[in-house]
């Protein structure tokens, strides 16, 4: 016993308690943040255990440096004879004391501690990274940007806070530049998207300016452009920075089915839901050439998502892209020769990785096969790799590969069940009309009692009506094409729509119909557009004579016209600009016309005279889209990003608006494709909106990074270690 507490007396004595404690709290703050910080600066998750590791060998070799050495004022002494030398102890003095020559806690002692604390981790440090060299233990950061990065990593990237990925988008939200050193993703923050960049090396997702509604993101092949669509058009930003360079025109926000940069003057892209690959020659930042490979697919085999194959003339893409994965297969688009090559069957999302494999998504699990290029053929078996990736519509996984990195978001299939819902003036939900499919544009009939709605089921679209009183929602148009965008007649007899009817409308585009009330007789064509242009009604005039109707024409910026039902056929162009118009809408006391312009370089809400010419003036503030009047013409209802808000239009010669109103915020589906016509009606009494809600919306904040994935998810021989 006395050689127990002669023990004691001399770990007091040596004051290794303190170094003890001493350690033992910094040590603990050293874990902390480490494991705090580092996976908000990108580290590797092994870093953040080695800390851990190493804090904890370096304990014991503190206690031993503190029991060989003594604290004197001039800092660190090797210790005197004292407990086990000779039995005897070589002081008894009290601590502190001037008699037993050791000093109290002062600046010496304090750098002697430290020094204790930095001398056991460098020893903790030779003897972990000795061990690690043994064992091969990753020593260091993954090289960004190599093709098969070494070590392999499974890393999290946090978004930034209050920045969300909007899943219900339905669009490709990750994109990697070729050597995996950059990844570009869609991020919402208080329901504005834009695009953000993150190199791996950096420890911030930055935003890009000028990328504000912005969607499905790709690079250029040499790393140095990002492209994207926003709006009806393709643009391309230097990754240096920079404004954006508009490359090319599409048919309407959200008509695109994803594109490749193919080589510096060549993109490919799905043109629209229902038709095949387009290949575009562009110059200098214009579009030069425009070829429909209308000999790959047809308008019932629709294709998608293009990737390009690195260094080669061709893509792979999604054919008949749709929810029902058995109905797709994957496919080679070969440029040069316009010929199309099946790969692989029941299989989504193709993204070509040059590690030599070919990744795809079958429901929301991501598999690899080897791939040959100069064959052109998979090799070998499928390998599943990641369970549980996001899927969102239209055939898409959220993932992305460039390098040896792949990155991807976490989730499954996104809800596909969707509502009507009756929304009042603050944002409460305080009724559901009918729930089901897929819902679009909904408009309200004149008298109240009838709901027309354009229905997604399948590859096709089709125009419903719900009757309000007994809940019925019944079939308009059955038929191959698409068939959207209603519009009632002011007495609610019939209905305009844009419609694909007809064996030949397919490669043509959506031309306006017309539809007596329900019961009565089918659609009936009323134009006949050009090849390459689409018609979209959004609004009749109060005496039901005319109809204005949205015009896209291939290469063209979206215009604004009239078609009098009496008349020739023809358009009566009213604006007709090198800016988009769209969406019009005639207030129902027939003065003022309202629409969408990009004139100011974003989208806006305008208001001029109708009919005849007159000056605009410009109602919204800060972007905007979806005018709508309220039946007394009294007030313009719209949106801007999750908000919804409302400007009182007063009586008289010349409209005087009141400033911009918040009505409410909330997530709910806006129009993504078609006249960019609104997603929401307002009631008879404008007490409250008709709109259409997703019933399950996943905002995910975490993007999966994956350094050297085929190391971290392949067998040995396949790619892997």
């Amino acid at each position: 016993m006395s050689q127990i507490r002669d023990f004691l007396r001399e770990l007091m004595r040596r004051r290794v308690w303190r170094a003890a404690a001493v350690y033992a709290v910094v040590g603990w703050l050293v874990i902390q943040i480490a494991v705090t910080t580092f996976p908000l600066l990108f580290f590797p998750e092994w870093l953040a255990r080695a800390v851990v590791v190493l804090v904890l060998l370096g304990f014991p070799v503190v206690l031993v440096l503190a029991w060989a050495f003594e604290l004197t004022p001039e800092g660190l002494q090797r210790a005197g004879a004292g407990w086990g030398e000779g039995d005897r102890v070589v002081s008894e003095e009290p601590l502190g004391s001037e008699r037993s020559g050791l000093p109290a806690w002062g600046p010496q002692s304090r750098r002697a501690v430290l020094t204790l604390f930095v001398a056991g981790l460098v020893v903790a440090a030779a003897g972990y990274f000795a061990v690690a060299r043994l064992l091969g233990f990753p020593e260091g950061r993954a090289e960004v940007g190599a093709v098969a990065p070494v070590p392999s990593a499974h890393l999290q990237l946090i978004l930034p806070p209050g920045v969300t990925l909007p899943l219900d988008s339905d669009y490709p939200l990750l994109a990697f530049s070729p050597d995996g050193s950059r990844l570009v993703f869609v991020g919402e923050r208080d329901g504005r998207r834009e695009l953000y960049s993150r190199l791996l090396t950096d420890s911030v997702s930055r935003p890009i300016p000028g990328t504000e509604n912005s969607y499905d993101p790709f690079f250029s092949p040499d790393g140095k452009w990002i492209a994207f669509f926003s709006g009806s058009l393709l643009l391309k930003i230097a990754t240096s920075g920079g404004s954006p360079i508009p490359i090319h025109r599409v048919a309407g926000e959200g008509v695109a089915r994803g594109a490749a940069w193919v080589s510096d003057t060549t993109l490919v892209f799905g043109g629209s839901p229902n038709s095949g690959l387009l290949i575009d020659v562009i110059s200098e930042g214009q579009v030069r050439r425009n070829v429909d490979w209308d000999s790959l697919t047809s308008a019932s085999i629709p294709a998608a998502w293009p990737t390009q194959v690195s260094g080669r003339r061709e893509v792979i893409f999604t054919r008949n892209p749709d929810d029902k994965v058995d109905d797709t297969d994957i496919a080679l688009f070969l440029i040069e020769s316009g010929e199309a090559k099946t790969l692989l069957n029941g299989a989504i999302s193709p993204r070509y990785s040059p590690t030599g494999h070919l990744l795809f998504a079958r429901d929301s699990t991501l598999h690899a096969i080897a791939y040959d290029p100069s064959e052109r053929k998979t090799t070998g078996p499928e390998q599943e790799i990641v369970r549980g990736v996001a899927v969102g519509g239209f055939g898409v996984s959220h993932y992305a590969v460039g390098g040896g990195n792949l990155a991807y978001v976490a989730g499954g299939m996104i809800a596909t069940d969707f509502e009507l819902v009756w929304v009042d003036r603050t944002g409460k939900v305080v009724g559901t009309l009918h729930q089901g499919p897929r819902y679009k544009d909904p408009r309200i009939s004149p008298d109240g009692g009838r709901v027309a709605v354009t229905v997604l089921e399948g590859p096709n679209s089709d125009v419903w009506v719900l009757d309000t009183t007994r809940n019925t929602l019944q079939p308009l148009t059955r038929h191959p094409g698409e068939d959207f965008d209603p519009v009632w007649s002011p007495d609610g007899s019939s209905l305009a729509i844009a419609s694909e009817i007809g064996e030949d409308r397919g490669e043509a585009g959506p031309a306006l119909a017309w539809i007596p009330a329900p019961g009565g007789a089918t659609e009936q064509l009323v134009s006949t557009p050009e090849l390459g242009a689409w018609e979209f009604p959004t609004s009749w005039t109060p005496d039901g004579r005319s109809i204005l109707v949205t015009t896209r024409r291939e290469g063209r910026s979206a215009d604004i016209a009239l078609f009098p039902l009496d008349g020739d056929g023809k358009l009566v162009p009213l604006l007709d600009t090198p800016a988009d118009e769209v969406g019009g809408r005639i207030s129902p006391d027939g003065r003022w016309l309202t629409y969408v312009s990009d004139r100011s370089g974003r989208d806006e809400i305008w208001i001029r005279p109708f009919p005849g010419s007159g000056t605009s003036i410009q109602v919204s503030a800060d972007g905007a889209l979806e005018p709508v009047w309220s039946w007394d013409s009294r007030e313009i209802f719209y949106r801007s990003g999750l908000e919804m808000l409302v400007v009182s239009v007063s009586p008289g010669r010349e409209p005087v608006l009141s400033p911009p109103r918040q009505l409410f915020t909330g997530r709910f589906e806006r129009n993504l494709f078609g006249g960019e016509s609104a997603n929401f009606d307002v009631s008879p009494k404008g007490d409250r909106f008709l709109m259409v809600r997703r019933k399950e919306t996943v905002q995910p904040t975490v993007i999966h990074i994956v350094l050297n994935w085929p190391s971290v998810f392949l067998p040995a021989g396949d790619g892997g270690r």
